[in-house]
Formats: structure tokens, C-alpha cells, sequence
């Protein structure tokens, strides 16, 4: 299963974030606003460095995802 983060950079997506990486779930997909598009975030995780690109927001953005969880605020989600 594919799990797809928007507003990944916020608070509550970096938490979310490291909540899946800690049980064990590696399978993300992740975005935020325009301005973060293409930038690398890394997790460190059991010792296990994780990286993510941040990926734009739009209708491709749902193509792969399973379940998504808007991390974002009212006017995104």
C-alpha cells in the first residue's frame, strides 16, 4: 500500500512521517506547497536513512496512492 502525505512539511506531516517510519512503512509519497517541489527531506529511522522528494500537488499526484492524509491547511484540504 502507498500512502501519500500532503502538506508534508508542516508539524503534523513531519510527525506523520516519522510515525510510519518508525512502524515499519516505507512506501510514502510526499508534498507540500509549490515552493518545496523537488526538495529532499531525509529521516533517519532503526538506523535506516529514508530520503523524499517532495512531488507537486495535482491530479497525478493521487495516480499511485492508496490513502492519502492531508496534513494541510483548510484551504488545500
Amino acid at each position: 500500500m502507498r500512502v501519500g502525505i500532503i502538506g508534508a512539511s508542516g508539524l503534523v506531516g513531519d510527525k506523520l512521517i516519522k510515525l510510519l517510519l518508525n512502524n515499519g512503512y516505507f512506501d510514502i509519497k510526499i508534498c507540500a506547497s509549490l515552493n518545496s517541489e523537488g526538495k529532499i527531506i531525509n529521516y533517519i529511522s532503526n538506523d535506516v536513512s529514508h530520503s523524499f522528494e517532495m512531488k507537486k500537488l495535482d491530479e497525478h499526484f493521487f495516480e499511485d496512492i492508496n490513502v492519502a492524509f492531508f496534513c494541510s491547511d483548510n484551504s488545500v484540504a
